[in-house]
């Protein structure tokens, strides 16, 4: 891809450094970085997996498309034969693509929820009309990039604070460890944990009435108490018991 010189690049992630923190871009923000980008752009991409080449959303903007670099493949192995690879499309930027990609409800949503949603495309970016780089997404990676010129307007994007301006670039340490270090890891991990939990009760004690809190049954079906033992590993009733101790 080809990124314009003199922009200022921004990068915006689904978590934070220690992974407890999830963040998206969703609703209404999700529906202003779509249009903002249409107003700057003039063709999108996104990748497109082998099972869901015929969805009926395809078909709705096939008068768009403008191109297909196909990188599917057969591959053959012990336990039989499957298709890889993906097939990235370029459409132009028009009202009807842009209207289609704000029914999602989020940037990382139909990557996240793949069998809940609507459409099963990966990897969203847009181009300016010279080919370079606008917005592109790394939704393996959930990572998200602006490169914005002087003349373009995204403050509308960027007020979230989530967005890096001039970011660092991330590193994986991936040299070999001894036990003791391992060890270490593990312990700072645990920690890092305990204190997301924690955290994380809290807020939920500030929005749950003491009174609401007689009623044990109640919170087993708390849509904030199932969130929490989920993303925790723990058992609903855990939580419950761990956020009653702190009252």
């Amino acid at each position: 891809m080809q990124y314009s010189e003199n922009t200022v690049k921004y990068r915006f992630c689904d978590t934070d450094e220690t992974g407890w923190d999830e963040y998206d871009i969703e609703g209404e923000s999700y529906r202003i970085l779509i249009d903002v980008c249409s107003r700057y752009c003039t063709s999108v991409s996104f990748d497109i997996y082998p099972q869901y080449e015929n969805a009926e959303y395809l078909l709705q903007i096939q008068k768009y498309l403008i191109k297909r670099d196909n990188s599917y493949r057969k591959v053959t192995s012990k336990i039989g034969s499957y298709v890889t690879g993906s097939d990235k499309r370029y459409y132009t930027v028009c009202t009807e693509m842009c209207d289609l990609l704000k029914k999602e409800k989020s940037i990382f949503s139909w990557f996240w929820e793949e069998e809940k949603q609507l459409f099963h495309f990966e990897n969203l970016t847009f181009y300016r009309d010279d080919g370079t780089v606008f917005f592109e997404s790394i939704t393996h990676e959930g990572e998200c990039y602006l490169y914005a010129k002087e003349t373009e307007d995204i403050s509308q994007i960027v007020s979230n604070k989530l967005w890096e301006k001039n970011p660092k670039p991330i590193f994986f340490d991936l040299s070999p460890k001894t036990e003791e270090e391992i060890a270490e890891t593990h312990k700072e991990l645990q920690r890092i944990k305990k204190e997301k939990y924690i955290q994380d009760l809290k807020l939920v004690k500030e929005i749950i009435d003491i009174i609401d809190c007689r009623n044990k049954l109640s919170l087993q079906s708390h849509s904030d108490i199932i969130k929490i033992a989920d993303k925790f590993g723990f058992s609903v009733d855990k939580v419950i018991d761990d956020l009653l101790a702190l009252y």
